[in-house]
């Protein structure tokens, strides 16, 4: 296989990456052991984007619960100069998250990777109940 076969494929992947890139905007993703050291430092707030009954159901403790459905109209809830940690289920729907908050000038943020499944997998503390 010669150089010239091999350009397509690479202007392929190079666009795919781009894409990527533009639609997740370089969202900041930590596994559970990273976030785990953000529990209990100052200036970090952890924001739950499930919905209310699956919130009060198992939660991050100190975490927030601000649905995802709600977002849009909670900024005011939500400061700006806070590292803030988005949890959903799998990561999916924070990711989702994190992208209206990018979009509406919030910077420091940063994505449970695997969600609350990986965090309760990892034998990380969970509460019950809500606040």
């Amino acid at each position: 296989m010669d150089l010239n076969s091999l350009v397509p494929f690479l202007i392929i992947g190079f666009i795919i990456y781009i894409i990527s890139k533009i639609i997740l905007k370089g969202v900041k993703e930590e596994p559970p052991n990273q976030i785990m050291n953000y529990l209990y430092k100052p200036g970090c707030l952890f924001v739950d984007v499930r919905e209310n009954d699956k919130f009060f159901s198992a939660h991050i403790p100190k975490s927030v619960n601000i649905p995802i459905s709600e977002l849009k109209y909670s900024f005011s809830k939500i400061s700006n100069d806070k590292q803030l940690i988005l949890i959903s289920r799998s990561g999916k729907k924070s990711k989702a998250a994190i992208n209206i908050l990018k979009d509406n000038g919030y910077t420091t943020l940063i994505n449970l990777k695997g969600g609350l499944v990986a965090w309760q997998k990892a034998g990380y503390p969970l509460e019950c109940g809500g606040k």
